[in-house]
């Protein structure tokens, strides 16, 4: 099923996806909302092409563009975002899913999380981060973690630039509690105060990104003090 060439706006919530199959959505412009734009749950092989969310604004501040969840059999579903662009809201995507791929974004001017990522081996590749998490300080423009299932994760090839919340204490990549065995590689960074953050996981691997005109490339929360 294709749905194609939509415009919503002035909604709270606009496309919900439940028990879906090859369900797409495409050139579609989702803008001025309350609360989450695309919900894909418990679906198989379901997403956003070409399309664009924006102005998402929530009295909780916690708003998702769009949010991606699956059971608890770890089965790959992958659903997907490409080429997609997603701005002025206060989160970009939530993913609690195995085997999604987000790839050839644009992720703008968000308040927390540019990516939340609490899945399972899904690949995030080839997506500009401008200007993300850049009103919460404990968040990333990629962040990683909060389940105990989160391992076996990709993060290659994306360009993160220019965050700089008032605590200079953003992250670009962040790999927090309960995050294991995520690949790190290839990403490039600039100006953010903290390139990777390692605050908590096991087996990780980070090698061949470029990080400048950043405070720091690589933490470990070990020796990590708050600004």
């Amino acid at each position: 099923i294709v749905f194609s060439d939509i415009e919503i706006n002035n909604v709270q919530n606009a496309i919900s996806i439940n028990n879906g199959y090859q369900v797409v959505i495409q050139n579609t412009e989702i803008s001025d909302l309350t609360s989450t734009a695309v919900s894909i749950e418990n679906s198989k092989k379901c997403g956003l092409l070409n399309s664009a969310i924006h102005t998402i604004k929530s009295v909780s501040g916690r708003a998702k563009a769009i949010t991606i969840s699956d059971g608890a059999d770890l089965a790959a579903r992958h659903n997907f975002v490409q080429n997609s662009s997603i701005y002025d809201c206060p989160q970009g995507l939530s993913i609690n899913a195995t085997g999604t791929i987000i790839s050839h974004n644009l992720l703008q001017n968000t308040e927390y999380n540019g990516i939340g990522l609490s899945g399972q081996e899904s690949i995030i590749e080839y997506n500009e981060f401008s200007g993300v998490a850049n009103k919460i300080t404990d968040a990333g423009a990629i962040y990683i973690g909060g389940n105990i299932l989160t391992r076996c994760n990709t993060i290659r090839y994306n360009y993160i630039h220019d965050s700089k919340p008032d605590k200079k204490n953003a992250r670009a990549i962040y790999n927090d509690d309960c995050s294991d065995m995520s690949w790190n590689y290839g990403n490039i960074i600039k100006n953010y105060a903290y390139g990777l953050f390692q605050h908590s996981g096991d087996d990780h691997v980070i090698k061949d990104n470029v990080v400048i005109e950043s405070s720091t490339y690589i933490r470990n929360s070990h020796d990590y003090s708050a600004q």
